[in-house]
């Protein structure tokens, strides 16, 4: 319990948070897409990607044992720009780039889901499942954070559970090496948009900041 009667954060429930964010929408979402835009240099885009990450993510974790509450990103752009045009211009592309986010992996679900169809009705079906995760997800949040933190337990379990299987399934395929040879890299731009997109799988500990509820000294 925080000193002002709210109950923190534990271990577990924040690290769910940051498996959540990382090893869901991003990797079952934008990987496939990641490996077709930089083909045989997408392990160099994950590499950049995750030394961005690991960067970034240390300075939001020195910004919030800095700056303790809840707001996360937002708080630390009113720390350092106050409560002016700049901020609120920021905040809201912010906002918005959640706002893509959640359309991005809503529609990856659909796409996945819809495949299990017959090919006529899947243009059908992508529609019903996009839909259906937009507003599942409102009714879990409406319902409060302890269903949202239940909620991304059972489904950071399901989560890993696939991806052993994905490692397992991939380590008993055969592999042709030549595909990661300099001769199938892309551009310097191609392999830069291909890290941008790898950085979504990355995005969970700007999550643990914004759910962030400690009570300043």
């Amino acid at each position: 319990m925080s000193s002002g009667g709210k109950p923190q954060l534990g271990t577990f429930s924040t690290l769910s948070i940051g498996i959540g964010g990382m090893v869901g929408g991003g990797i079952f979402a934008v990987t496939g897409l990641t490996v077709q835009i930089t083909r045989g240099a997408a392990p160099i885009a994950f590499l950049i990607a995750g030394v961005v990450a690991l960067l970034t993510s240390y300075s939001y974790l020195k910004l919030t044992l800095r700056f303790p509450g809840e707001g996360g990103t937002v708080r630390f752009l009113v720390q350092a720009f106050g409560g002016g045009l700049v901020t609120g211009a920021a905040d809201i592309l912010l906002l918005l780039s959640y706002v893509v986010l959640l359309a991005v992996y809503a529609y990856a679900f659909g796409s996945y889901g819809a495949g299990l169809f017959p090919e006529h009705q899947r243009s059908f079906w992508l529609h019903v499942l996009v839909n259906a995760v937009i507003v599942g997800l409102v009714i879990v949040n409406v319902f409060g954070a302890n269903l949202v933190v239940r909620s991304e337990n059972f489904f950071n379990v399901v989560k890993l559970l696939l991806l052993a299987a994905f490692v397992v399934a991939g380590l008993c395929t055969p592999m042709e090496w030549s595909r990661l040879g300099p001769t199938n890299f892309v551009t310097p731009l191609g392999l830069v948009a291909g890290a941008m997109l790898i950085f979504l799988n990355y995005e969970g500990f700007e999550l643990i900041a914004n759910v962030g509820d400690q009570d300043e000294e």
